[in-house]
Parts: structure tokens; C-alpha cells; sequence
């Protein structure tokens, strides 16, 4: 029997967490606005009015458990790490699109910062962890505030920096979702191969991708298959998404293949309606990928990786 094993390219960093969202599911009610009262005599407070100025969008950080549900766990950001935080994800969130119109159209109303990961507890003994969560096209919650610092190592700030540009775009491919819809005919690309709860974790990376899933955790699913696509190419420039992403053992054993969504017919249907889905909305990913990649390279560069 032939062995062929596949891991990740240096450069295809994976997510901090296994999961992202409960509860892709869950009823939206109209959004009630609360005003916010921010205290702009401060860098800090003059950044989150500037944010909910710009984008009619609420950072908040000093929160309360309803935020994430009874059945989750998790505790707020220290305070001292929220600004340099914020800079980071306008950087890597928020300036990628190009478009204040877009991101006021479809930013959630609020944006609620999380010291640490989303812990939840499941009843068959399981447990799954969440850098983010979309909770709604309102609200969208990001975790990891307190791993950031603008003294990490050079290769610490890379590995987070990267981790965290792919969870911002997930969660917002959630929350665009939860707006607009999937792609007429994506969810039927792999209909039958969807692996509910936890059951994603069996599969191996080359299983996934022959099922027409970017990594294993897209097979949970449909919701999570878009996103785990969307936040490669969006992180990514397009020649490495279609030939480049994975690295394989060839069949020798004694070298390398790389291989990408190119060559795996369903990731690569989902790939080219992902495309035309955010044109249609006005966004260019693959620019931003291609951006993002060579932030990337000169970053490694600079740095003597």
C-alpha cells in the first residue's frame, strides 16, 4: 500500500484553536443600539471612538458573560494590552479591504475583546476551544488580546500576527455569511461529506482536501468550510493558493511536491465561486492575499528567517 503523508508549507500556518463558532445557527434578531460612553481623553479611548466613528462599530473590552453564552468560558483583556491590539487589527482587518463603505456596511455593531480563548464544554466529554466567534452579523468576538505585545520575538510576533489575521477573517467570512448567504451551489459541492461536532478531527489533511475541505475542520460544516477557504486566500497570495500552500512527501519518500487548490477538483470549485462571491461584493481577495504574502516574504526577510 502506498504511503503518502502531508503537512503544511512553512508558510501555511494553522489556526490557534479547533474552533470558531457554537453555533452557526443562530436566530438574528434586530440589533438594539446602546450607546457607548468612551472616555477620548485617553489613546485608548480616542482610538475606539475613532473605530465607532469610522465603521458605526463598538470595541468593547470591558465585558460580561452574556457575551459568550453560559455554556462557554472565558475572561476579559487586560487593559494595558487593548490599544496596541486595536492597532494590529486595523492593520491586518480593517485596511486589507480598501473600503470604509464596505466595512461600515458590514462590519458587526460590536466587537467584543477577549483576554484569552472561548473554552466550552461539550456533554459527550469532548472539548473545543475558539480564538473567535461570530455570535451574529452584530456581534463578533475575538480572543488572544493577551498574548499580544509589541515586544514579542521576531518569529513569536510573525506566528501571532499570522494566527490572528486568519482568525479576523474567518469570523468576518462568518459574519458576511450570516448577512448574505454561501454561494448558490457551494454547500452541494460536498454534500455527503460533512462531518459534524468533533468528528472533523478524524480526518487527515489529503482525506480533507480530497473531500473538498482546506483543512479538516471545514468538514464540521458549510458555514466552516467557507470560512477555513476564506481565511487561506485571503492570508495568501494566489500563486501560492492554487500551486504552492501544501508541501507532500513524494511517493519516493525522498522529497517534496508542492500542491495547492488547483489540484484538488472540490476545494478548487469552492475556491473560484469564493472568488466571484466577495467581487460581487466589491472585494478583491486575491489582492489582498497577494498583499498579505508579501508583507510576509519582506517580514522574513528583514528578520533573517
Amino acid at each position: 500500500m502506498k504511503k503518502i503523508s502531508i503537512i503544511l508549507s512553512f508558510f501555511a500556518f494553522i489556526l490557534l484553536m479547533n474552533a470558531c463558532d457554537k453555533d452557526d445557527s443562530l436566530d438574528i434578531g434586530p440589533y438594539e443600539f446602546q450607546e457607548q460612553e468612551v472616555d477620548t481623553t485617553t489613546a485608548l479611548g480616542k482610538k475606539i471612538y475613532e473605530i465607532n466613528q469610522k465603521y458605526e462599530s463598538k470595541v468593547i473590552y470591558n465585558w460580561d458573560s452574556h457575551f459568550i453564552g453560559n455554556e462557554a468560558i472565558a475572561y476579559p483583556p487586560r487593559v494595558e494590552k487593548v490599544y496596541d491590539f486595536l492597532l494590529l487589527m486595523e492593520e491586518i482587518w480593517f485596511k486589507p479591504y480598501y473600503s470604509d463603505e464596505f466595512l461600515r456596511k458590514n462590519l458587526p455593531r460590536e466587537i467584543v475583546l477577549i483576554g484569552g480563548s472561548i473554552n466550552y464544554g461539550e456533554a459527550n466529554g469532548t472539548s473545543m476551544s475558539a480564538a473567535g466567534q461570530a455570535d451574529s452579523q452584530y456581534r463578533i468576538n475575538i480572543g488572544m488580546v493577551n498574548d499580544f505585545s509589541t515586544d514579542l520575538a521576531p518569529d513569536a510576533y510573525l506566528e501571532y500576527r499570522r494566527n490572528m489575521e486568519k482568525v479576523l477573517h474567518h469570523e468576518f467570512a462568518h459574519i458576511l455569511n450570516k448577512r448574505y448567504g454561501l454561494p448558490k451551489g457551494y454547500a452541494e459541492i460536498s454534500k455527503g461529506l460533512y462531518l459534524k461536532n468533533t468528528h472533523f478531527s478524524s480526518l487527515g489533511y489529503l482525506e480533507a482536501l480530497n473531500r473538498g475541505f482546506i483543512r479538516p475542520y471545514g468538514a464540521s460544516n458549510e458555514l466552516e468550510d467557507f470560512a477555513t477557504l476564506s481565511e487561506m486566500v485571503v492570508t495568501r497570495s494566489k500563486e501560492t493558493v492554487l500551486h504552492n500552500l501544501f508541501q507532500m512527501v513524494n511517493e519516493a519518500g525522498n522529497g517534496y511536491v508542492y500542491l495547492g487548490v488547483a489540484d484538488f477538483d472540490k476545494v478548487y470549485k469552492k475556491y473560484q465561486m469564493l472568488i466571484d462571491y466577495y467581487n460581487e461584493l466589491g472585494i478583491d481577495v486575491q489582492r489582498i492575499g497577494n498583499e498579505s504574502e508579501a508583507w510576509l516574504m519582506n517580514y522574513i526577510e528583514e528578520n533573517d528567517f
